[in-house]
């Protein structure tokens, strides 16, 4: 039981590699004042408290844009943003988590953000190289990450010894078969 449970608590931390994406919604076009941009995000808890006063000391920070959050659940975010883009209703800027962008990169919802990572101007040189494959499909970067979490894997080193493996298990599928038959142990 307690294998699975840091199982789980590995996929659940896996789960937060957050990204920032460009979607393909235009941005309101005033031709007068800052431009407004439409950031739909998940964060429910306290992280979403954080992220709003980001946004908040982002927009006082500057005149030239305004960001606008709309907070969601990641479900409905999942299951309204696609729609909502192809009607011209969705955000300009979305945060989810990386596993999820394919789904949306594949459909073409997201904005190709090749040119400002290769801009001298965007600090995204510094940015981990993991963390911006986390947030790049096919080749191509969607998204910019917003926090990388670094994994870990815990497992009791002598009863997958015992069970005749020599090596730290490096896939679930490995963990699973090491961990067969030791519950209650």
């Amino acid at each position: 039981m307690m294998m699975r449970r840091t199982m789980m608590a590995v996929a659940a931390a896996s789960a937060t590699a957050l990204a920032l994406a460009g979607c393909s919604a235009p941005a309101d076009d005033d031709s007068e004042g800052p431009t407004t941009l439409t950031f739909w995000h998940g964060y429910t808890e306290a992280d979403g408290e954080v992220l709003d006063q980001i946004v908040a000391d982002f927009n006082d920070s500057q005149d030239d844009y305004v960001i606008k959050t709309e907070t969601k659940t990641w479900a409905v975010i999942d299951d309204t943003l696609l729609p909502a883009l192809s009607s011209d209703e969705g955000p300009d800027i979305v945060a989810m988590p990386a596993e999820r962008m394919p789904v949306y990169a594949d459909r073409g919802a997201f904005v190709d953000l090749t040119d400002f990572y290769d801009s001298d101007d965007s600090n995204t040189a510094e940015l981990a190289e993991q963390s911006v494959d986390m947030v790049t499909v096919d080749g191509t970067p969607y998204g910019v990450p917003t926090g990388f979490v670094p994994l870990s894997v815990f497992y009791n080193k002598a009863l997958f010894t015992a069970r005749g493996h020599r090596r730290v298990p490096h896939d679930l599928g490995r963990m699973g078969r090491g961990s067969e038959g030791a519950h209650g142990r």
